[in-house]
Formats: C-alpha cells, structure tokens, sequence
C-alpha cells in the first residue's frame, strides 16, 4: 500500500510539474486588418502577380508581432513585388496591435505563436488568421 501511495505521489507530482497551461486564442484585430489593407493599396505594384503569403510569428504579451516570417508564397518574382514584399513585411511588424493570448490561470496576456494569411486580389485583400 504504501509503495501504491508512494508511486501516485510521484505520478501526481510528474504531472505538475510537466503541465501545459491553457491558453486563450490572441486575436486578429480589425485595427490590424484596417491598417496593412490600406497600407497594401498604398504600396503594391500595379503589375502584382502574388496572390497569397502565409506569415508565422510570435505575438508578445502585448500583442505586438515579433519576427512575422514567410511560410508560402503563391506568385511573384519580379524586383518590384520583391521590393513590395520586403516593405510589407516592416508595415506588419509597425500595425497596430492584436488582442494577445491569455493564460486560463492567471488571466495575464502571454506570447503565443500565429499564422495568418494575405490573400491579394485586384479587387480584394483579405487578411484572416490561420488556426
């Protein structure tokens, strides 16, 4: 029995110590969204053969990307959407803020990683998080 109470204690222990806390989903904000969609209309190329770039990033606890890095890119080339992609990337790093993820227990805003999504269409530029 006590070799029983003795490895649940352990077992109990392991677990504690090894536990993910939960986290609540950061959130793409309509302030981000706004701001890079007009900055792209400002930017892009006339002749823009991109039509997606899937970013990854971590998102600090203040809801600020870090290091937003491109995972896929569907079209381009050319020195100018080369150009274009290197000024987007700085217009990401400087819009506004995202609603961070928050950690279940302590309720405080915590860094978590993202992926998001700009679809770029001569009409429409949809931006959307990625889950």
């Amino acid at each position: 029995m006590k070799k029983l109470i003795a490895a649940f204690c352990v077992c109990l222990m392991t677990t504690l110590a090894f536990a993910q806390n939960q986290k609540t989903p950061l959130v793409l904000t309509t302030a981000f969204t706004d701001s890079l969609t007009r900055q792209i209309q400002r930017i892009a190329p006339p002749d823009l053969s991109i039509s997606k770039l899937v970013y990854t990033s971590t998102i600090s606890a203040d809801g600020i990307l870090i290091k937003p890095l491109i995972i896929r890119q569907i079209g381009g080339g050319t020195i100018a959407e080369n150009d274009f992609v290197v000024a987007l990337r700085s217009l990401i790093i400087a819009a506004p803020a995202w609603k961070p993820a928050l950690d279940t227990d302590t309720g405080k805003a915590v860094e978590d990683k993202v992926s998001f999504t700009i679809e770029l269409d001569k009409k429409e530029i949809k931006i959307k998080q990625n889950k």
